[in-house]
């Protein structure tokens, strides 16, 4: 465990944490991006309760 950098599973990172995190390091979709905005405003609209 000492090589591997992975701290105890006690910690709240998990070793399946660690593992996602180095096999997936980048988000696969960036919702910050300007292309989001108009996909993001119709799904605010789709879910907004009626007041």
């Amino acid at each position: 465990m000492k090589c591997s950098g992975f701290n105890q599973k006690e910690n709240y990172k998990t070793i399946m944490t660690k593992l996602h995190e180095m096999a997936s390091p980048k988000k696969p979709y960036d919702f910050e991006h300007p292309n989001f905005n108009e996909l993001k405003q119709k799904l605010k609209n789709l879910f907004k309760e009626d007041e």
